[in-house]
């Protein structure tokens, strides 16, 4: 799959447009995706047929593609999903390498996705009614 590349701000788009959203600069080259991303939000369509799944995933780079996802049984939000090799347009399933961090290394879905809050988080007079000086 094929995204820009700003080289002026290093920003990324998708879908190809003749400036860069960003900073307006000319042209943005053309580079080769990762091909991994996270679904941000998906819709099941149910027609004749298999469930289609339709989903928003944005790419590990940042910009956002809607898809179909394909062999998910059970598809959710911040899930890794990997690009079909060879689907055009494209088409992405279910991956548990959503990427790889600095050192080249495999980073796994659960060790960037995951809980964000603790219970602690939840322990305020916002949810327990007592006004604790807030």
């Amino acid at each position: 799959m094929r995204i820009q590349h700003c080289t002026s701000c290093r920003s990324y788009q998708h879908y190809p447009r003749p400036i860069c959203v960003t900073c307006g600069d000319g042209r943005p080259d053309e580079v080769e995706a990762a091909g991994t991303g996270t679904v941000d939000s998906f819709t099941v369509v149910h027609r004749a047929g298999e469930p289609f799944v339709l989903a928003r995933v944005r790419l590990t780079e940042g910009p956002i593609v809607l898809t179909h996802l394909t062999g998910v049984a059970d598809p959710r939000c911040d899930q890794p999903v990997r690009l079909v090799e060879g689907s055009d347009p494209p088409v992405f399933t279910g991956s548990d390498v959503i990427g790889s961090d600095v050192t080249g290394d495999d980073v796994i879905g659960s060790d960037v996705i995951g809980s964000a809050f603790t219970e602690s988080d939840f322990t305020g007079s916002a949810f327990t009614g007592s006004d604790d000086g807030l």
